[in-house]
């Protein structure tokens, strides 16, 4: 996955975000920080891939 695009490196198109991601790190509980993060950033560049 390219994290600036949040897109496969596998599957052109193929754009990732939230819980698919599996993220291990310290948030305290504040996972939905990282899904809405990863969600907006995903969705921004599906809207603009061709």
């Amino acid at each position: 996955m390219e994290p600036h695009t949040m897109m496969s490196k596998i599957t052109p198109g193929l754009f990732l975000c939230g819980e698919v991601l599996d993220i291990h790190g310290y948030t305290g509980g504040y996972n939905i920080t990282s899904a809405l993060v990863t969600g907006r950033v995903s969705g921004i560049n599906a809207g603009q891939f061709e």
